[in-house]
C-alpha cells in the first residue's frame, strides 16, 4: 500500500505529464491492493481506450518506468472502467476456452496477448482444477494456450518456475 506522500507526488507527476500531452482529462490517485491507482476521466479519455487499450497500457508503462526509478509502488491506470471491462471480456475467453478443453481434451490456443492481459487469462484458467495455462513466444505479446493440466509441456512448466523465483528475488 501506497503512503499519502508517494500519492501526492505520483498525483503531481501525473498532472505535468497530462498538460505537457495537453490532454484534456480529469484525473484522481487512490491507493488500491495492487498498487496506486490513477483514474482518468473526461474528453480525451477515448484516445486511450482505442485499438484495446494501448495507448493506456503504454502510458501505464511509461508511469511505472519512472516511478521504479524512485522506488514508488506500481501504479495502474484506468479510465472508463476499461479495466473492469477487459477482465471480463478476457475471463469469459478463458471460460470459452476452457470448456473446449474440457470438451475435446486438446490444447486450445486463444490468442497473442500482452503481459497485463495474460495475466488475466492465466489467473482466471488457475481457477479450473484440471486445466492450465501457458504463454509462448519471445516479444511483448505472446500466444496463451489453455490445456489439461498433465499436457503441459515440460519447458513451459519450467519458464513458469523460473519467472516465480526471478519474481521472489
Amino acid at each position: 500500500m501506497a503512503n499519502e506522500e508517494s500519492l501526492h507526488t505520483l498525483e503531481e507527476r501525473v498532472g505535468r505529464w497530462l498538460d505537457a500531452l495537453n490532454l484534456d482529462l480529469d484525473y484522481r490517485v487512490s491507493a488500491s491492493e495492487e498498487g496506486n491507482l490513477v483514474e482518468l476521466k473526461g474528453p480525451d479519455e477515448k484516445l486511450f481506450t482505442d485499438e484495446d487499450g494501448r495507448l493506456l497500457l503504454a502510458f501505464q508503462n511509461l508511469i511505472n518506468r519512472v516511478e521504479e526509478r524512485h522506488q514508488q509502488p506500481r501504479v495502474i491506470l484506468d479510465v472508463g472502467d476499461f479495466r473492469q471491462r477487459k477482465q471480463r471480456n478476457l475471463g469469459r475467453l478463458a471460460d470459452d476456452a476452457a470448456t473446449r478443453v474440457l470438451k475435446s481434451g486438446r490444447r486450445e490456443a486463444i490468442g497473442w496477448f500482452n503481459p497485463y492481459e495474460r495475466r488475466l487469462i492465466h489467473v482466471h484458467v488457475s481457477q479450473h482444477p484440471e486445466l492450465g495455462s501457458y504463454s509462448l513466444g519471445r516479444d511483448y505479446e505472446k500466444e496463451i494456450f489453455v490445456d489439461l493440466k498433465e499436457n503441459i509441456p515440460p519447458e513451459a512448466k519450467a519458464d513458469y518456475q523460473r519467472k516465480r523465483d526471478r519474481a521472489r528475488g
